[in-house]
């Protein structure tokens, strides 16, 4: 469920400020997937593959131990991670991170460009901006997806780039 965010305030111009504008945040369950096989391979490449090449025996319960202590490990962070880096709907403007999680705001007219990226399991777009050069990875799998489209749809119009790339996504689950 969304929650509406009263202020967005970070002391710079052009932040969304607006009593309408709705945060939504991604999807934990797709980043514990993603990060966890990523932790296994790494696990693998680490601990697995040198006792192999050296031809000592490999104790397979003993890589899902260590393969499952790096995912505890990174659930924290993963949470953390979710909730703080959100995707901010607003009448004036949306707001995300780039790629290096610094938030970047932009009004819906200045919106110039969108790209979809297909990361399997992670699809983004990225949102390109004539105000400046920084570009918005805007995920895919936010929780409440409709809701955020529909908001999109409503604060950008139907015929934004942002919008039809967002309702695209819809269409193609469906």
């Amino acid at each position: 469920m969304p929650t509406v965010a009263v202020a967005v305030k970070t002391g710079r111009e052009g932040d969304v400020k607006h009593p309408r504008v709705v945060s939504f945040r991604m999807v934990l369950w797709r980043w514990l997937l993603v990060a966890g096989v990523a932790a296994e391979a790494v696990y693998a490449g680490i601990a697995v593959l040198p006792s192999i090449l050296r031809g000592r025996a490999v104790f397979w319960d003993s890589w899902a131990v260590g393969g499952a202590a790096l995912i505890a490990l990174l659930v924290p962070g993963l949470w953390v991670y979710v909730f703080i880096w959100r995707v901010w709907v607003g009448p004036d403007a949306l707001r995300g991170s780039d790629f290096w999680g610094r938030f970047v705001t932009m009004r819906w007219g200045s919106i110039r460009a969108v790209k979809p990226l297909d990361v399997p399991f992670l699809p983004v777009l990225r949102v390109y901006s004539t105000e400046t050069r920084r570009v918005i990875w805007l995920p895919l799998f936010l929780v409440n997806y409709r809701r955020f489209a529909e908001l999109v749809a409503e604060y950008a119009g139907a015929d934004h780039p942002v919008t039809r790339a967002v309702w695209r996504r819809i269409e193609e689950d469906s």
